[in-house]
């Protein structure tokens, strides 16, 4: 009788963690997102004012090679991690992530070269991988039927940092100048720490019993054996693909808005708060429908959601490029951070359901070591391309390559029973349809 009473009540504690959570990650990916993006904008200044650096042309390569040492740094130790929270704890590796990036942003404080900020921004990104640690912890903890409109509550505290760091950055930097902004990073970081350590409850955890059966298996895997086991699955490649491609896509435009908006805005004044206000506008958009996205894809499966949303961005990227209204452009812009806040987490929930089992956070590691891969790639290849056919050029090949994204996985979603159709089936088993 007593047990018939405490097993419901354990059951609806245990529902309601999943919340707290959400909230938990929301708010320290804000954290984590605002101590990124507090800096990136500086660097370029750090170099001239502190570190010795004058030449337009060295400043601009040692810009860019201080931007893409944290994306190559993670992108290759993002897998080594994620087989590490499958053997041990996702938690710990998101407690390991957060001190990790705050003692190598304090340490920042001592550059006195380049050389020695490159080094510490490669160091950085060896401890990173805070948001894609994140993912796995989610689907790993959270019922389901929720995965989406968790996974999206969380990502919209990300956004949150990324459209609120620079304007934090850019008052700190006119107030208390650059040095003591890396002191705020690292403080914020140490506090996304604490936060996880403190408040963040991992309801599953690796099994034991798992764990000694992969030690006395004969075949020992090594990384190249395991990523081969984990493509076996017939869509995690294609998911791969994908998300590799959507940050491609993205980041391949993203640097070069500013020269853009410049073309479009001939007012003379008020520059900056536009160019401003075009890298914002569809980071607000995410924010807000990023979580509604989410709940939707709960209700009728990723999949669907997925392939509307990359065929949206491909949309939305054709107007940019053919727009020369300022209004219709910021217009186009806040459309396509609609159809982005539906992509990533579509894609992770797939990744979730179809992820060999005790593999998870494995597969997620090379999953976000593919989307680093397009983070490093895509500014590269789209600087050298804007200088052959413009930046509206750029802008509508990155459309065409969501149109491509979307028509490819529209084969492979569709060929199998998929999430949505196993959602389907299971209501129409409990009656409900």
């Amino acid at each position: 009788m007593n047990n018939e009473v405490i097993k419901p009540v354990r059951e609806v504690n245990k529902l309601e963690v999943w919340k707290k959570n959400m909230y938990i990650l929301s708010i320290t990916q804000f954290l984590v997102m605002s101590a990124f993006s507090l800096i990136i904008p500086f660097i370029p200044i750090y170099l001239k004012n502190d570190l010795g650096v004058h030449n337009q042309t060295d400043i601009q390569l040692w810009t860019g090679m201080i931007f893409g040492a944290t994306f190559l740094s993670a992108f290759l130790f993002q897998p080594i991690w994620g087989k590490i929270a499958d053997k041990t704890s996702r938690k710990t590796i998101l407690i390991r992530s957060a001190l990790g990036m705050s003692l190598a942003t304090a340490l920042m404080t001592f550059s006195s070269s380049a050389w020695h900020l490159l080094v510490l921004r490669f160091i950085l990104g060896i401890f990173g991988g805070f948001i894609p640690a994140s993912s796995p912890f989610i689907t790993m903890n959270t019922p389901k039927e929720k995965i989406g409109y968790a996974l999206g509550g969380a990502q919209s505290g990300a956004y949150a940092g990324n459209i609120l760091g620079p304007l934090i950055g850019g008052i700190l930097g006119e107030w208390i100048g650059f040095y003591k902004i890396l002191y705020v990073s690292s403080s914020m970081l140490l506090i996304a720490g604490f936060l996880i350590f403190f408040f963040l409850t991992e309801l599953n955890k690796p099994e034991l019993t798992n764990l000694k059966h992969a030690t006395t298996e004969k075949k020992q895997l090594n990384f190249l054996l395991e990523l081969q086991e984990i493509i076996k699955k017939p869509l995690i490649g294609p998911l791969f693909i994908a998300g590799f491609l959507i940050q491609f896509s993205t980041m391949s435009t993203s640097p070069f808005l500013a020269s853009y908006v410049e073309s479009m805005w001939d007012k003379g004044v008020l520059l900056s708060t536009m160019v401003g206000l075009s890298v914002s506008i569809s980071g607000f958009s995410i924010m807000i429908f990023s979580p509604i996205l989410g709940k939707k894809a709960d209700q009728v499966g990723p999949e669907m959601i997925l392939l509307i949303c990359l065929f949206g961005n491909f949309i939305c990227y054709v107007f940019q490029a053919l727009f020369s209204s300022i209004w219709l452009f910021l217009f186009a812009r806040f459309l396509m951070g609609i159809f982005i806040g539906g992509l990533l987490p579509s894609v992770i929930s797939l990744i979730r359901i179809h992820a060999p089992q005790n593999m998870e956070s494995l597969t997620f590691g090379y999953y976000h070591s593919a989307l680093f891969l397009g983070n490093l790639i895509g500014p590269i290849l789209g600087g050298y391309l804007s200088g052959i056919i413009h930046i509206k050029g750029v802008i509508f090949l990155a459309g065409l390559l969501f149109l491509m994204n979307s028509l490819t996985l529209k084969f492979y979603l569709f060929r199998q029973e998929t999430y949505a159709s196993l959602f389907m089936k299971m209501k129409k088993s409990e009656g409900k349809l």
